[in-house]
């Protein structure tokens, strides 16, 4: 077997990260990207900009498929059981997120940092509750379901908002897809200056991953000359 292909020497993304500061530049929820981790559970999957070539993409365990329900292609996870309930159970690492997301925004008081999140006007089973925020992340030891010791990557200090930079890069693009098809508009969206300052977001076009998203979430759509409308 050859061993001189480039993708064998790219590093694991996941896991391997501790004491960094980076901004959260995308969200949605799904299945563990690592399928030796809590098989079958449903989290959230953030992809964190830390400054290096690739954004690091995290997840944090919801619970049971059982119980939840992916919805707006990814953007929204449902309680099957009660749909008007919103929270995470408290024994879950997407709880001990929001948590520690909270406490570290209101500098230590947790209801100050949850009165930020009610004015951002997103529920936490929502992934825009989550993008466009930076923090600095450490390794955290917690507890499994199976009771086992793991390091989990938390939030630990708030360094800020990026305010409104995700929707509009969003909307920039949304503008410039109409009356291309997906190559025409990955060549475009690599000409433009928002975009090109966008980092990872850029790289989430080209990639097709961001189309993919928007498309799911009923923001970009094809027509059936397979351009978009």
């Amino acid at each position: 077997m050859t061993k001189t292909k480039l993708e064998d020497f790219s590093p694991e993304i996941g896991g391997l990260f501790d004491d960094f500061g980076g901004q959260t530049v995308s969200a949605r929820f799904g299945p563990n990207p690592r399928p030796e981790y809590t098989a079958g559970s449903l989290g959230i999957i953030l992809e964190i900009d830390s400054g290096g070539e690739r954004p690091i993409e995290q997840w944090w365990s919801c619970g049971d498929p059982e119980k939840w329900q992916i919805a707006r292609g990814g953007q929204e996870i449902i309680n099957r059981e009660k749909p008007d309930m919103h929270a995470f159970h408290r024994s879950s690492t997407a709880w001990e997120l929001v948590k520690d997301m909270a406490i570290a925004i209101g500098e230590g008081d947790i209801a100050k940092g949850l009165q930020f999140f009610h004015k951002r006007d997103h529920w936490m089973t929502e992934a825009e509750m989550y993008t466009a925020l930076s923090f600095h992340w450490k390794q955290k030891v917690m507890k499994t379901v199976e009771g086992k010791d793991r390091d989990v990557l938390m939030p630990t200090k708030f360094l800020g908002e990026v305010k409104g930079e995700v929707g509009s890069l969003d909307e920039i693009l949304i503008e410039l897809a109409h009356g291309k098809d997906e190559k025409a508009l990955k060549s475009a969206a690599v000409k433009v200056d928002a975009l090109k300052k966008g980092g990872p977001y850029l790289q989430a076009v080209v990639s097709g991953k961001k189309l993919t998203e928007l498309k799911e979430a009923g923001k970009l759509f094809v027509g059936e000359d397979g351009k978009y409308i």
